[in-house]
């Protein structure tokens, strides 16, 4: 079960599954003092389930919880409502033995103005990451289209830190009409 914290308005955080061939077929992108951060699967996914919302201080104003599952790996997002773009993570700390550790998800985004006028290009958000039956921590980062002012075209980039350093990051092309003309690989991990 993959469990996504909403926030805000576009955004989920979630537990990874494992995937058949697991950590093998994750993309190292980073390594910091023993630290290895890990992107499993990233892209556009599908909502498995009715998300439940809670207030946030975030972009669309509150956060959701819901079940995904990946649709196709891409970094280029049509705009639409309800699409659910991002990534599911892992972190390798040899040195942590904790349930879960505390991790940053940042959230950049072409400026957006909601409903009640505020402006916003990005936002933080504190999450978990839980540890998973081999020893690492594993959670995702995702966003969630969902009201008017938040389908902008553009980059939208997610970040997740780890003991106050970028471990992951990713950038997204949202776009509305034609898809840009961009190869969808990852490119030192963007």
């Amino acid at each position: 079960m993959i469990i996504l914290r909403r926030l805000p308005c576009l955004i989920c955080l979630c537990t990874p599954l494992l995937l058949g061939s697991g950590l093998a077929s994750a993309l190292t992108l980073k390594t910091f003092n023993g630290v290895d951060g890990l992107v499993e699967s990233w892209g556009i996914f599908a909502p498995q389930s009715t998300p439940r919302t809670t207030p946030a201080d975030s972009t669309a104003g509150y956060h959701s919880v819901l079940q995904t599952q990946l649709v196709r790996q891409t970094r280029n997002v049509p705009i639409g409502d309800g699409v659910v773009f991002g990534y599911q993570f892992r972190i390798l700390d040899q040195d942590a033995y904790e349930a879960w550790v505390p991790v940053t998800v940042h959230y950049h985004h072409p400026r957006t103005v909601d409903h009640r006028g505020q402006p916003s290009t990005g936002f933080s958000v504190d999450i978990t990451a839980h540890r998973q039956q081999d020893g690492s921590f594993g959670n995702g980062a995702f966003y969630v289209l969902r009201e008017d002012f938040e389908k902008v075209p553009g980059d939208w980039q997610i970040s997740v830190e780890y003991r106050g350093r970028t471990l992951l990051t990713k950038t997204f092309t949202l776009y509305d009409g034609t898809a840009p003309a961009s190869v969808d690989v990852a490119r030192n991990g963007r």
